[in-house]
């Protein structure tokens, strides 16, 4: 009748495989012409029942659970079961199967039940393939920090499991900057999955490695368990040797295309998981690692560093003074740095937090006495009162991602200051101000934008304002960090190179950059005159200067004997000739330069 051809039509139709199964016997009392092709030719189409169906050996509990629990449907329900076939081109193939009862004895227990099988093998790939983008970095194909933080737990579960610790280390490459601005980012690229191989083979294949920014990376190492006969290496033994290998394996120069890149690895290590690490989570060991590693990079890089007791003191004072500074920067972008003041903290917000300010210290003119200018440094201080080291504060701002935030509130309040004393105080025109930059603002695309907005909303002329570099920012310079500068540089910006001597290239950024002035280092300055080598330095930087038209100025003279020793031509800065101090004393400065002439 109709109904019977549209059943069979259907059933020929279908590409899904139709079978009815005896639950007793495990025989199969009808197969459609699909049963053959999915649940596979080994099985023949008398013996696809659900207790076998070519299930692979792993996979065969699943059908025996469905087994079990198809007594319990209702008519209508329906059980889902996926599992692998055998498959003699791919070895297995995943197959879906729906199961519902078909027909009931007198007492209503199900004797035979109808199965729908379906190839779901492309679903399962694509599964995978989105499991794994979401997991792993696309670039290397390393673990993401989703990933890592899921391993890392289960780590720290086993380690406290067994009353051991887990290692973990914290690495980021230095001088990376540099290969991207120099080379483009395809070279960087290159580099990071040259390093991420590098690091797998520096690692067991049951140790982790992941990717969790641009050029950082996690290793988690866990110790083995051999039993009582073999001496089992410990966690922090384990690490501290990975740790000295990546060291080693990493910094080695990694070739692209024609060019060699020399880059080399900070590495933080940390240890969690022992009886008395019950409550560290995984962003809590991470974060120690990352403070190693800090401290690692800090001390020049190319090493590894142990997060230890006193690194977890300088952790709390270190959360400490990034209180003090989101304050302190976010009381001045609110619009309450009036130039040279003190920053105090708008109203309604809590006191107990920083104020920033910016501290002048003047120069002068070695053949003349004259003033001839600033330099303007960052001040941080609590709500008592109490100073923050400059170099505590600074490596904060830098860590927490603040320093160009900093930087800018100190060339705003510099400029401002300048702007004032021109118009308020006789003499002050021919004045200018030093501002330090940092990395970070150096190599921002948007340093030239805020330099100039920053001139102009103080009307300022560009010559009176200089900005000084580090040669370890230089070091990292790539073409359009040049490009922004020489911008400056024709728009009448100074452009001078602090701390100059200390660096590897100092000749070359002479000629690659453009440079108006030198800063002789106060550690050249601190052997005068006595050390006839500082001396010697002094001198034949001085002389270079000013062959090749450039301004010099020696920083840290202490005392008349280090000021008597140095060569004409020179700008001098230094507590014999006056610390740094508020705005208000730089304003006495000046009167009393004017009085004295």
């Amino acid at each position: 009748d109709r109904a019977a051809a549209f059943s069979a039509a259907v059933l020929a139709a279908s590409p899904d495989a139709i079978v009815v199964d005896e639950l007793i016997s495990g025989r199969s009392v009808y197969a459609s012409r699909m049963a053959a092709e999915i649940v596979g030719e080994t099985a023949g189409v008398t013996d696809v029942a659900l207790a076998s169906a070519g299930a692979q050996p792993e996979d065969q509990h699943r059908l025996a659970e469905a087994l079990a629990a198809v007594g319990d449907l209702s008519d209508g329900q329906v059980l889902q079961v996926r599992y692998r076939s055998r498959d003699a081109e791919s070895g297995h193939r995943w197959l879906s199967r729906r199961i519902t009862p078909f027909r009931r004895d007198e007492d209503g227990r199900p004797v035979e039940i109808l199965s729908v099988v379906r190839d779901v093998s492309d679903i399962v790939a694509a599964e995978e393939t989105l499991t794994h983008a979401a997991l792993h970095d696309p670039l290397t194909g390393l673990p993401n920090r989703t990933l890592l933080s899921d391993r890392l737990t289960g780590a720290l579960f086993r380690a406290r499991r067994h009353q051991q610790e887990v290692a973990v280390l914290f690495c980021d490459l230095d001088g990376f900057k540099r290969v991207n601005d120099s080379t483009g980012h395809a070279a960087g690229d290159a580099v990071l999955v040259e390093t991420a191989r590098r690091l797998r083979d520096c690692l067991r294949s049951l140790d982790t490695v992941a990717r969790v920014g641009g050029d950082e990376f996690v290793v988690i190492v866990e110790p083995l368990d051999h039993g009582d006969t073999v001496p089992m290496p410990t966690a922090r033994q384990l690490g501290e040797s990975v740790a000295r290998r990546i060291v080693a394996t990493v910094g080695k120069p990694v070739v692209v295309g024609e060019t060699s890149q020399s880059i080399t690895v900070s590495v933080g290590l940390a240890f969690a998981g022992g009886a008395g690490d019950a409550e560290m989570t995984a962003e809590d060991v991470l974060r120690d690692a990352d403070a190693a590693m800090y401290r690692a990079k800090s001390r020049g890089g190319d090493r590894f560093e142990v997060c230890d007791p006193g690194l977890q003191s300088d952790l709390t004072e270190r959360g400490r003074v990034a209180s003090l500074l989101r304050h302190a920067i976010a009381s001045s972008s609110d619009g309450v740095d009036s130039p040279g003041m003190s920053t105090a903290p708008p109203r309604g917000r809590a006191t107990c937090a920083g104020a920033l300010d910016v501290a002048y210290q003047p120069i002068y003119d070695a053949d003349t006495g004259r003033l001839a200018g600033f330099e303007a440094l960052a001040r941080l201080s609590d709500s008592g009162g109490t100073p923050v080291p400059p170099d505590v504060f600074i490596n904060v701002a830098e860590e927490i991602g603040l320093i160009r935030p900093l930087g800018m509130q100190v060339l705003k309040q510099a400029c401002g200051a300048l702007a004032r004393w021109r118009s308020t105080l006789p003499d002050a025109d021919h004045l200018t101000m030093a501002i330090n930059l940092s990395a970070r603002q150096a190599h921002h695309p948007d340093l030239v934008d805020e330099v100039l907005a920053a001139l102009a909303e103080e009307h300022l002329p560009p010559d009176k304002i200089v900005l000084e570099l580090t040669e370890s920012v230089l070091i990292q310079a790539g073409p359009s960090t040049v490009k922004t500068f020489q911008t400056l540089h024709d728009a009448g910006v100074g452009i001078h190179i602090d701390d100059f001597g200390t660096g590897y290239s100092s000749l070359r950024y002479l000629v690659e950059f453009p440079v108006t002035a030198v800063k002789i280092d106060r550690s050249f300055t601190a052997g005068l005159p006595d050390d006839p080598t500082s001396l010697s330095i002094v001198r034949a930087v001085a002389g270079l200067a000013r062959d090749l038209n450039l301004g010099c100025t020696v920083e840290g003279i202490e005392t008349v004997e280090q000021q008597s020793s140095l060569p004409d031509g020179v700008l001098l800065q230094g507590y014999l000739l006056g610390r740094p101090g508020p705005a208000s004393s730089a304003e006495q400065t000046i009167l009393a330069h004017q009085t004295a002439k």
